[in-house]
């Protein structure tokens, strides 16, 4: 076994992860992963649309007219009270929608998703290249594998713990192409430094130790690279799921609203429909005055 059993491998998470380096496409695919997979612009018109069709229509609405009882009682000011209501809460759905529309095109941004890709990509560039030299330097290629190896676990590891914090530390941002260089640089040097001490100060660990570790450390590493997608899909299907709870808890608490304010609407109506045919009732003869007249 040798590190070039890898090197299809190797070159498939390097191309696959360079793919993702931009980050307006790392937008772009994310963004379509929460529209076209989570629908969560579904969800939101789905849940918000209940809300509004619990409610009355504007027509509806604007066909509401006073009624007079009495010389100084009128449904005036019930009526505006409702208007008042219902503007109020279609307001409130209104900027709740735009509000989770941000939210979830900051949720579904994974901000360092590609500097991680980056990474991901020249950590597998560094590995074929010390595939290249195998040949020559045996030993020296299989530790530095295994160091570089572990190293790089480890970062993942961070990345994927510590990337999406909002507010990361100067040299903790793992959403930084900077950072993610310098990373890359710093590693390798050290695996570059640690293994050159290894074989020299320690030529018989080879034989013990990294002989029978290198194979299993770089395919674990593999299976980091590509993980890295999973952990990304779960991070942003997390975040998805965490707005799609505040949608319904916002929900929940506005139904009551709308079906008390169409409630007090459809009371105005009747009462305006009754005062209506009252009036209507009143405008036509009575029969029994006509008699009385004729007689």
């Amino acid at each position: 076994m040798a590190i070039n059993d890898f090197a299809s491998l190797l070159q498939l998470t390097a191309t696959l992860s360079i793919a993702f380096v931009a980050v307006e496409y790392v937008k772009s695919f994310t963004q379509t992963l929460c529209e076209r997979f989570f629908k969560f612009n579904r969800f939101l018109a789905k849940k918000l649309g209940a809300c509004r069709a619990s409610m009355v229509d504007k027509d509806t609405l604007s066909s509401l007219q006073p009624v007079y009882v009495g010389n100084n009682n009128s449904t005036r000011n019930r009526i505006e009270q409702a208007k008042r209501d219902y503007e109020s809460i279609e307001k409130e759905i209104k900027n709740k929608e735009d509000e989770m529309t941000g939210k979830m095109t900051s949720a579904c941004q994974a901000r360092s998703m590609p500097s991680i890709c980056f990474f991901i990509s020249v950590s597998s560039f560094a590995l074929l290249f010390s595939g290249a030299i195998e040949n020559r330097f045996l030993h020296f290629a299989h530790y530095f594998c295994s160091i570089f190896c572990i190293a790089s676990i480890v970062y993942l590891l961070a990345g994927w713990i510590y990337g999406e914090h909002e507010n990361p530390r100067r040299f903790c941002n793992f959403a930084s192409f900077r950072n993610a260089t310098l990373g890359f640089i710093i590693l390798a040097s050290l695996s570059v430094v640690a293994a050159l001490a290894l074989m020299f100060l320690f030529p018989s660990c080879f034989d013990s130790i990294f002989d029978a570790t290198w194979w299993w450390l770089l395919m674990v590493y593999v299976v980091f690279s590509f993980a890295n997608y999973c952990i990304f899909f779960r991070k942003i299907g997390k975040s998805v799921n965490a707005l799609k709870q505040e949608v319904c808890t916002f929900v929940n608490d506005v139904q009551p609203r709308c079906n008390e304010s169409t409630a007090e609407i459809d009371k105005l109506l009747k009462t305006q429909q009754v005062i209506i045919e009252i009036m209507s009732d009143d405008q036509k003869p009575n029969p029994d005055n006509s008699k009385d007249a004729m007689s």
